[in-house]
């Protein structure tokens, strides 16, 4: 008796430290993605330059809010939850990239560029619509799925 209960004791460890690791790696690839949004964001010379990097974000975005929307309909016609729940998951790491990449070229415009600070604020306020927008688009998906919130 004595030895299974170890060997679920290290088993129990064992999950944990894998869990662990799973999590250091989560955290090191997403400083990594920071560091590597803040010189992207860095490399803009000039206030258009950084803007026209921020567009190129936003039409990231609009192409996520479109695989969002094909994801509903998919679930909706086919009743598809796991395929909605793991496109969903891909989307959200794709906002939580855009949202990443525009919060450093905010930073870089109001900090780096002369000239940038009112451009950072427009972004920033942008940036804050988004945010509202996706937690509606999100409500409104959950509804019409029928889903309840912990589904999603």
């Amino acid at each position: 008796m004595v030895d299974v209960e170890f060997n679920m004791e290290a088993s129990d460890e064992t999950i944990a430290a894998a869990r662990a690791a799973e999590e250091l790696q989560r955290e090191l690839a997403l400083a990594a993605e920071i560091e590597q949004a803040e010189a992207d964001a860095a490399a803009h010379a000039d206030p258009l330059s950084a803007l026209d990097a921020f567009a190129t974000e936003q039409l990231r975005r609009v192409a996520a809010y479109h695989q969002l929307a094909e994801a509903l309909r998919v679930l909706l016609d086919r009743g598809d939850l796991f395929k909605y729940q793991k496109t969903c998951a891909s989307i959200t790491a794709e906002f939580a990239s855009c949202s990443r990449r525009i919060m450093a070229i905010s930073k870089n415009l109001r900090t780096r560029l002369a000239g940038g600070a009112t451009a950072a604020r427009i972004i920033d306020a942008i940036q804050s619509g988004e945010e509202k927008k996706l937690q509606l688009t999100v409500a409104i998906q959950v509804r019409a799925a029928g889903l309840t919130p912990e589904h999603n």
